[in-house]
């Protein structure tokens, strides 16, 4: 993507697995989205969104996924976010978004 964030992408089975590793901010989040909606209208039935490497998340890219998320359940797409105790992890609890993701408070 760029030198802040970057996209990796892989099957796990019959999901499709984008782990995203630096900083996920107004400059770098939209992408993402944008591969998520390609996925879905591609159709995959199942996505996960890794966020284990981030190690910055702001307003914008949180927005970025929540619209992935309802884009993806929408369409008839499982969407699963992966964020273990971090920095991502932080801003959405702070947040209160972790229910909205199925994600343990």
């Amino acid at each position: 993507m760029n030198d802040l964030l970057t996209l990796t992408e892989r099957h796990d089975g019959d999901t499709v697995v984008l782990a995203l590793r630096g900083e996920a901010d107004l400059s770098t989040a939209p992408p993402v989205g944008d591969r998520v909606r390609e996925l879905v209208e591609a159709g995959e039935e199942h996505l996960q969104v890794d966020l284990t490497e981030l190690s910055f998340l702001d307003s914008t890219a949180v927005g970025v996924l929540l619209r992935a998320r309802r884009e993806s359940v929408d369409a008839g797409a499982s969407f699963d976010l992966v964020c273990p105790e971090g920095p991502a992890h932080r801003v959405l609890d702070l947040l209160g978004l972790l229910p909205a993701f199925g994600l343990a408070v």
